[in-house]
């Protein structure tokens, strides 16, 4: 993973602009999926690009893009988080 940096059991990820303007569109409702989304945008630092995660974070973010059968879900968490957690979204490739 790059551009990827642990510290006291936290994830910090530096995200472009374009991962930004991604992660930043608005959702509407209240699903799973839109509680986290919003969950990620409080937790952007908007001056250095940085987005703090968790472990549950990092472990979410595959599940959500690839175990829901929604491609809306797998389109938006790639576009932020593929080049920098990779095309597995984090998730160790299957052996």
């Amino acid at each position: 993973m790059q551009d990827v940096r642990t510290f006291g059991g936290l994830y910090f990820v530096d995200l472009n602009n374009d991962e930004i303007a991604m992660l930043v569109r608005p959702v509407r409702g209240s699903g799973v999926f839109e509680t986290f989304i919003r969950r990620l945008q409080s937790r952007v630092n908007y001056e250095s690009g940085t987005i703090r995660l968790t472990q549950e974070d990092i472990e979410t973010i595959p599940q959500l893009a690839f175990d829901h059968g929604d491609s809306s879900f797998e389109c938006r968490l790639s576009g932020i988080f593929r080049r920098t957690l990779g095309a597995t979204l984090g998730r160790p490739a299957e052996i």
